[in-house]
């Protein structure tokens, strides 16, 4: 729920943060275009302004009391994100780093029988070979 400056005076509204968002930048952008001229006026009652100077009026009362805490808040749960993020990543890239440590200790050990088994059948061979060779 925020408060909205009308002629009546300050009016209730429930927004979702979207509207919250964009009637902020609206009103942010509408609160730019004031002419100084009437900004030297030091009256600020809400049914005597034009909607230049109402919307001033709503930038500054909606960042001092709601904008603030409520942007806050966003940007700490973008933060946990973030950092949960960094959590996942961190655990993927240990775990990446378990199972390619395990596969090539399986490789090492496959080689190592491999190269085990071709010198005893390599010398067989050989030694056949002789024996064919011999008259």
């Amino acid at each position: 729920v925020i408060n909205v400056p009308t002629l009546e005076g300050w009016r209730e509204v429930d927004q979702t943060y979207w509207t919250f968002g964009n009637d902020f930048a609206r009103k942010t952008r509408l609160a730019s275009s004031t002419p100084m001229a009437e900004l030297a006026d030091s009256n600020f009652k809400l049914t005597d302004i034009s909607e230049a100077k109402r919307a001033i009026v709503y930038v500054q009362e909606t960042v001092l009391t709601l904008a603030m805490p409520f942007f806050n808040e966003a940007v700490q749960v973008y933060n946990h994100e973030v950092e949960t993020f960094g959590v996942t990543a961190v655990s993927l890239m240990v775990s990446n780093a378990v199972v390619n440590s395990l596969l090539v200790i399986v490789l090492y050990y496959t080689a190592w029988l491999t190269i085990r088994v071709l010198s005893k059948v390599q010398y067989q061979m050989v030694a056949c070979r002789l024996g064919f060779a011999l008259p």
